[in-house]
């Protein structure tokens, strides 16, 4: 088996074959920092047809996919908090509690809008909606 020394010494020389799909260098910093990268080896088909419809119809598979899209809603939400946010509809709107949960739900603003929209942008569309919102008949 040889010594430690001939084994490291052979590991540190050892000539590897071109990667087929290289890394991104982006997912070296993440790996560093600590960050999970399971979700990096997702789009890479590991093993036979097999293997992917258990990973589509297994609950360990439904978990992943569940967990990824709340990462998404999450890193989505720390993108806008900062212009949409539960303080400033109360702030602009003046409703508190549940007639506020109603107003945000009445709103129902895509992603696409809350992300590319400015502050200034999304007040003026919560004012619009508010007044729309007086106007509809409540349902207590």
């Amino acid at each position: 088996m040889g010594t430690y020394e001939q084994f490291k010494y052979n590991f540190l020389n050892l000539d590897l074959p071109e990667q087929e799909h290289p890394a991104n260098p982006s997912v070296f910093k993440d790996i560093e920092k600590g960050t999970d990268t399971l979700d990096l080896i997702e789009t890479f088909s590991i093993g036979s047809p097999i293997t992917a419809i258990y990973n589509l119809v297994s609950k360990e598979g439904k978990s992943f996919r569940k967990l990824k899209k709340l990462k998404e809603e999450e890193e989505f939400w720390k993108k806008v908090e900062h212009k949409y946010n539960l303080e400033m509809l109360e702030r602009i709107t003046g409703l508190k509690g549940l007639e506020l949960y109603e107003f945000i739900s009445f709103c129902n603003f895509s992603h696409k809008f809350l992300l590319r929209a400015s502050e200034y942008e999304i007040i003026e569309t919560v004012l619009e909606k508010l007044k729309e919102f007086k106007k509809t008949p409540t349902e207590y």
